[in-house]
């Protein structure tokens, strides 16, 4: 094989090599979508209203952030968020799909959704609170809280999975709420219009149902 064809291969092989590494180290999703991100700081908040078709996860750290990640090349319309005293607000991105928000917080209180999903994780609290109406919220690996207050309405849904609960106070109007977790201390419930409760083991309960709704205890 002459000189000029081995040069010319073995060019084009490297070319081959370095586009091949670039592909491998652009983060993707099981469905091949590469994804960009990047992270804010936030003054500190402790109530957190997540408007209409948002959805972010939770989880605890020493300072206040917001993370977003995106698909590759788009271009992200800003403001996503906004904080009003201590109240961090966060908007959903228009007719974008694969927009992902992490946050972390360091001394959360409350939660307000409305149409929209929140997902919490690996987070300790003392006392929190959460109105969620036609929302989806997820405690999905290591939180607890001694004292959770939940107000659900307009077929919103609750599941805890992983996680520590002591006391809980909740009303569910047209929504589900599902703890798979071993015990809580303190069950306190009211259960309108065809609304589903389900539990694992209760300590003390106080639960209160109307005809259309159901409470299980496994």
């Amino acid at each position: 094989m002459k000189t000029s064809k081995i040069i010319f291969i073995s060019f084009f092989g490297v070319i081959g090599l370095f586009l091949l590494s670039l592909l491998i180290q652009v983060p993707r999703d099981k469905r091949g979508f590469q994804f960009e991100s990047e992270t804010e700081a936030l003054p500190q908040f402790s109530h957190l209203v997540v408007t209409k078709g948002a959805n972010l996860q939770v989880s605890y750290g020493t300072s206040d952030s917001i993370k977003l990640s995106h698909n590759k090349g788009v271009i992200v319309t800003k403001p996503v968020y906004w904080t009003k005293g201590d109240t961090l607000i966060v908007d959903p991105i228009p007719n974008q799909e694969n927009f992902f928000l992490n946050l972390t917080c360091s001394g959360l209180k409350s939660i307000t959704l409305t149409e929209s999903r929140v997902e919490l994780n690996q987070i300790t609290l003392g006392n929190l609170q959460i109105e969620g109406k036609n929302a989806e919220i997820n405690f999905s690996y290591n939180v607890s809280i001694d004292s959770l207050w939940l107000n659900l309405s307009l077929d919103s849904r609750f599941w805890c999975n992983s996680s520590t609960l002591k006391i809980v106070n909740l009303i569910a109007d047209k929504s589900n709420a599902d703890f798979s977790i071993d015990k809580i201390s303190e069950l306190k419930a009211e259960l309108r219009d065809s609304s589903e409760l389900s539990t694992w083991k209760v300590l003390r309960s106080d639960v209160k149902s109307d005809e259309t709704s159901r409470y299980y205890s496994r």
